[in-house]
């Protein structure tokens, strides 16, 4: 069956970034992208969702006890130790990522504006980047991984062979310039899934994550982590 649905919103995520961080900075067009990139991200999703294409979304039992609070909590100590842990060592120099570190300026186009631009940033990391990365690296990659030439919606959410929690864990540390801090947060959201089974959880504690790491930069004003 096809990964497109899996694929694609995370693709544009990437794609509009690197767009956004190319552009000329006579032109001051990058910030204008991020509320381009929320509502095309969110709008594929919601296209998909609606076609049935993510059932492992839906709402469904855990074993795990008090699953969900075990997930928010994961998402804060995420959000907390991550500009800790990028900190402790060198970034990663990943030419053309699109993750747009330290480039964004809310008040590109004067203060009239900065709402809508900081508000496309806040969509986008808070919403549209949770679900987009959770349903590649920890839907799709892994499952898919494993699959061999079966259909890798066979494969159970939350199952993971040695090969596909490498796969997994390593396609999310290299993709972010933050190594050690993705690393760790990789790990932990893998055991995370395998534990509970289930994916929502998992986009819960990303999005916890991302709101407390965007709520220590609009205190500190450190955008280099964003």
């Amino acid at each position: 069956m096809s990964s497109l649905p899996h694929a694609l919103p995370y693709v544009l995520l990437m794609l509009v970034g690197l767009v956004g961080a190319s552009l000329p900075e006579a032109w001051s067009l990058g910030p204008a992208m991020e509320p381009v990139r929320a509502a095309l991200v969110l709008g594929v999703l919601i296209w998909f969702y609606r076609r049935g294409a993510y059932p492992e979304l839906e709402p469904r039992k855990s074993s795990v006890r008090g699953a969900t609070f075990l997930a928010i909590g994961a998402g804060v100590a995420v959000g907390l130790a991550w500009p800790v842990l990028t900190y402790a060592v060198p970034t990663l120099e990943i030419g053309g990522s699109g993750s747009g570190r330290g480039g964004f300026d809310a008040e590109a186009y004067g203060p009239q504006w900065a709402w809508l631009l900081l508000g496309g940033r806040l969509v986008t990391s808070v919403l549209a980047v949770p679900v987009a990365e959770e349903l590649l690296v920890r839907s799709l990659i892994p499952r898919w991984t494993d699959a061999g030439v079966g259909d890798w919606r066979d494969v159970p959410v939350g199952r993971f062979t040695p090969l596909a929690f490498a796969a997994s864990v390593g396609f999310f540390t290299l993709t972010h310039p933050e190594w050690l801090a993705a690393l760790l947060t990789g790990l932990l959201w893998t055991f995370l899934l395998m534990k509970t089974g289930r994916l929502r959880d998992l986009v819960i504690s990303h999005a916890v994550a991302n709101a407390v790491l965007d709520g220590y930069v609009l205190l500190t004003g450190e955008v280099n982590l964003w």
